[in-house]
């Protein structure tokens, strides 16, 4: 499986505006792989819908999630 390009991918969608709005137009896991595989990451919708249950059903490791989580390298916030 592709989880580690689904993770970087995970976050570039965090920090880029651009690709963050070209998402919005997915309608469906097939047309979201297809924006994703322009932007030169290659997975499946099957590999993307496996690592989003393994998140929803907390079988992410700590550093899996780090990469996607917004706030630093340990995934902490500032935000006192």
């Amino acid at each position: 499986m592709s989880k580690e390009s689904i993770l970087r991918f995970f976050e570039s969608v965090s920090q880029d505006k651009l690709l963050q709005e070209k998402l919005k137009t997915a309608n469906d896991p097939e047309s979201f792989v297809q924006v994703a595989d322009k932007w030169g990451y290659q997975f499946t919708s099957e590999e993307i819908q496996a690592v989003i249950e393994s998140v929803l059903e907390g079988e992410m490791l700590d550093e899996d999630m780090r990469m996607i989580i917004p706030g630093g390298e340990d995934g902490s916030s500032n935000d006192n």
